[in-house]
């Protein structure tokens, strides 16, 4: 069996698209070292790195898309809450199902609605991937 020793700088917290945008690079590594029988180190530059870790998912702009419909007693009291929201994950699926749960497990807010309907879909598109950055939802 071989040994793996994975050594790495301070990344910074768990947010920030490192936690699983990192993963290709560990395989694209290992490669080499297998048929080399020997360690292989990959050094990134800032602007590469930059580039393949992923954009924030922004609910200002393309990044989501919601549907709804509001139902309200007489004395405008919300009664039920009919939503589609849509989350465009980028060209990877990456971190974007557990973004949009978050999105969805937030969008009634602080109200008390009897009675709610929450789908949520994650599309794939040609844009730069999204993942999680910071405290997303």
């Amino acid at each position: 069996m071989s040994k793996v020793v994975c050594k790495t700088k301070r990344i910074g917290g768990a947010f920030g698209g490192k936690e699983t945008r990192s993963a290709w690079l560990a395989a694209v590594a290992s490669v080499p070292s297998y048929l080399l029988n020997r360690p292989v180190k990959l050094t990134l530059d800032r602007d590469v790195d930059m580039l393949i870790s992923g954009q924030r998912h922004s609910f200002l702009r393309r990044s989501f898309l919601g549907k709804y419909k509001v139902g309200f007693t007489n004395d405008g009291k919300v009664q039920a809450l009919d939503l589609e929201i849509y989350n465009n994950a980028g060209n990877s699926g990456d971190l974007s199902s557990g973004i949009l749960d978050r999105a969805m497990f937030h969008s009634d807010d602080v109200y008390d609605i009897p009675i709610v309907r929450i789908n949520g879909k994650v599309c794939l598109t040609n844009f730069t991937s999204h993942t999680a950055f910071r405290g997303f939802g």
